[in-house]
Formats: C-alpha cells, structure tokens, sequence
C-alpha cells in the first residue's frame, strides 16, 4: 500500500519494475523471432547471455541492444 508514501493505491517496488523490463525484453525477442527470424533473435540475445551463470551485467550495453533491436523490429514493421 501506498499510505506511508501519499500514494493512494499500490507502490510498485524496484524487484516489480524489473519483472517488468524482463517481460517487455522476451516481447521483443518473440517479435524479432517473428519478424527478423530466429538467426536475427539469436545474435542479439548472444550479445546479452553466454549461458545461464554468465550475462552482460553493463546496463548500458543492454540499453544499447535494446534499442538496436527496438530500431530492428520497428523498421521490420514498416513504421
């Protein structure tokens, strides 16, 4: 609840926000699954993850793919 914040209603907290972006990251790897193919989906998530222990912890290289691949998929759409 959000009373001791002066929010009426709920508060989202840090570890939901997170959830959140890794949600709208596995969106985007679908599209571009869909949109780009598998191989195209791949080499973007390769830039990102090794394997299950080994990851990009540099938030900016993960804004950096993000966008490349948002830019991906919107020009894949047309818009």
């Amino acid at each position: 609840p959000g009373d001791d914040y002066g929010v009426d209603g709920p508060v989202a907290c840090q570890r939901t926000g997170i959830f959140r972006d890794g949600v709208e990251d596995m969106e985007y790897l679908y599209l571009a699954k869909e949109l780009l193919g598998e191989d195209a989906a791949n080499a973007y998530l390769a830039r990102l993850v090794t394997d299950v222990v080994t990851f990009e912890t540099d938030s900016a290289v993960l804004a950096e793919v993000r966008a490349e691949l948002g830019d991906a998929i919107e020009a894949a759409l047309g818009d």
